[in-house]
């Protein structure tokens, strides 16, 4: 009696250890499945994502720089990598009609007037640039983004000096030529009443600051960033028929005063929209 007592009590206790193995291996499978016990294995496989080239995104956009392509890659999980470059044909023209005050030119013009510089203002960009974004919260893609353009941008300014009253081209009075005209401290030549001239908007490299919002590499396959910055351009410069003009080291005034246009240049605002997408 006592023999079958202590077999049914190791029976039980047999089938209660078995009971409890069953039971933790189905909790540690639990804990599995909702990934409790895999966080360290998903950090590390994010982390071996965010390193660079594991992750690559494209994008194309449109900016106050023109038309652009971008390719970016992560750096770590905060920061990322773009590099690409952005274009604007000399397609768009803005009109204006400036004021000329130059006392020479007015007493050699027919009716010794003061014309009007009626101009077309063409851009035309192209860059190269290499940008890095840090985002400094992991669930809101706003990111802070610095780096640096290279290229040249060009305003292409072509037009006639006119009557301001009728509108009619400037006629110089008999024996008379064309005088020097000073702009901006630059010595620009008239060529039968008109002036052509090409503004270089500062130096060929440019450093940028600015914010945005979006992922530069989309998290699924399609996604939008947006960013708002400044370009420092430096100062501009004049050419005419592609040489630099002679500039004027002392001067009291300028007789087109192109100021208001050209302050812009040296701190060139920017707005920029891309689609991006994602590769793999």
């Amino acid at each position: 009696m006592k023999l079958y007592i202590t077999f049914i009590i190791t029976l039980m206790f047999s089938f209660s250890l078995s009971a409890q193995d069953n039971n933790s291996q189905q909790i540690v499978k639990e804990y599995v499945r909702s990934g409790k016990v895999s966080l360290s294995s998903k950090k590390s496989r994010r982390s071996v994502l965010d390193e660079p080239f594991h992750k690559l995104g494209m994008s194309f956009g449109i900016s106050s720089l023109g038309f652009n392509i971008e390719a970016a890659t992560p750096i770590n999980e905060k920061f990322k990598a773009r590099a690409g470059f952005s274009f604007m044909p000399p397609i768009v023209q803005v009109n204006k009609q400036i004021e000329v005050k130059d006392q020479v030119l007015a007493n050699r013009i027919v009716g010794g007037y003061y014309p009007d510089y009626k101009v077309g203002f063409k851009p035309s960009f192209f860059n190269f640039h290499m940008l890095v974004d840090y985002y400094p919260h992991e669930t809101v893609p706003f990111h802070v983004t610095g780096g640096l353009y290279f290229g040249v941008n060009n305003i292409k300014a072509s037009g006639e000096l006119i009557n301001p009253e009728t509108g009619e081209k400037s006629v110089l009075r008999p024996g008379q030529e064309w005088p020097t005209l000073n702009v901006e401290g630059y010595a620009l030549n008239i060529e039968n009443g008109n002036l052509d001239a090409t503004i270089q908007m500062g130096g060929l490299v440019k450093p940028y600051l600015g914010i945005g919002y979006g992922h530069v590499i989309a998290k699924n396959k399609l996604g939008f960033n947006f960013d708002l910055g400044v370009l420092y351009q430096g100062s501009y410069k004049i050419k005419q028929d592609g040489k630099a003009a002679v500039s004027y080291k002392d001067y009291e005034s300028s007789a087109i005063n192109i100021d208001k246009y050209t302050s812009k240049v040296k701190v060139w605002p920017m707005i920029n929209f891309q689609l991006t997408y994602r590769v793999f």
